[in-house]
């Protein structure tokens, strides 16, 4: 397989896309960062090539050089809980800590603290918030984290309960 050094995956989802369907290694990582392809879909909240890539076997517990996965990308994003979601039924893991040992509900909570707080900032989370998130939709992320890690049995029911966390009136 190939490997594409300089390709720019986040600012073509498209591109990324026909890369797959011609058969691209899905789980190659970056040489410094050691961020996959689906990191980058997750950070810009691409779903459509959050489950392609999962769909080519994209690993959703990939740990970037910071420890960081998929999922908490997507989580630091914070509108699209259907990419977070996506992400939960394919089986990430919202308990894995990054390098300074914080999880995505971790990251949830504080981010949901807050919110409620009106606080610009929180220390040791690694990275900047998308401080313009609504309140209800950082509760949907919690919910979602949650549902996810106590309901790893059946993804059926999962998937459906997601399905009316995201798509429930704010």
């Amino acid at each position: 397989m190939t490997h594409y050094p300089n390709l720019p995956l986040d600012d073509e989802p498209s591109l990324c896309l026909r890369l797959i369907e011609l058969g691209a290694d899905v789980t190659i990582a970056t040489n410094d960062s050691q961020l996959t392809a689906l990191h980058f879909a997750a950070r810009y909240s691409e779903l459509d090539l959050v489950e392609r890539i999962i769909d080519a076997g994209g690993d959703v517990n990939a740990a970037d050089a910071r420890g960081w996965t998929p999922l908490h990308e997507a989580v630091m994003v914070g509108y699209l809980s259907d990419v977070v979601a996506s992400l939960m039924v394919a089986g990430a893991d919202p308990h894995r800590q990054n390098a300074q040992k914080v999880t995505c509900v971790e990251l949830v909570m504080a981010w949901e603290k807050m919110a409620k707080e009106g606080a610009l900032s929180y220390k040791n989370l690694g990275k900047p918030f998308n401080y313009k998130v609504p309140l209800r939709e950082i509760k949907r992320l919690r919910e979602i984290l949650i549902l996810g890690s106590t309901n790893k049995n059946n993804v059926g029911i999962i998937r459906k309960r997601f399905l009316a966390i995201i798509l429930r009136p704010s």
